[in-house]
């Protein structure tokens, strides 16, 4: 009995981290509203790191860059709805590349809260 129900709470933890808030708003499946962006703290942070290797053969020495991914936990947004300015910090966000002002969309719901999810549209992902 212990066993059935340790496996159905892992199978519910799996099935609640699968599905975040801020995939549904960006698959519409959430009503949401479309926002302009004052400031980020994705501006702030370098996304791209070089990283360098070091290759010896004896006569030569060859150093070469690896780009690596910076995958940030955090994401703080202002933003201006209804000509109000609100800030918020979240974990559960998404960013898409964007060819214009960026912009976020966030469930109506959410306005206002401090630990919003959303979507971040921008020029650089």
């Amino acid at each position: 009995m212990k066993k059935a129900i340790s496996v159905l709470a892992l199978l519910a933890l799996l099935l609640l981290t699968a599905c975040s808030k801020s995939s549904d708003i960006k698959n519409g499946k959430v009503k949401s509203v479309k926002v302009s962006v004052v400031s980020t703290s994705h501006d702030d942070s370098s996304f791209f790191t070089l990283i360098p290797i070091v290759v010896s053969t004896g006569k030569t020495t060859t150093i070469t860059y690896i780009p690596v991914w910076n995958d940030i936990k955090y994401l703080t947004v202002e933003y201006t709805y209804r000509k109000k300015i609100y800030k918020t910090k979240t974990d559960d966000f998404d960013v898409e590349e964007y060819k214009g002002k960026p912009y976020i969309k966030i469930a109506k719901s959410d306005i206002g809260k401090k630990n919003a999810s959303l979507v971040l549209y921008t020029h650089d992902k």
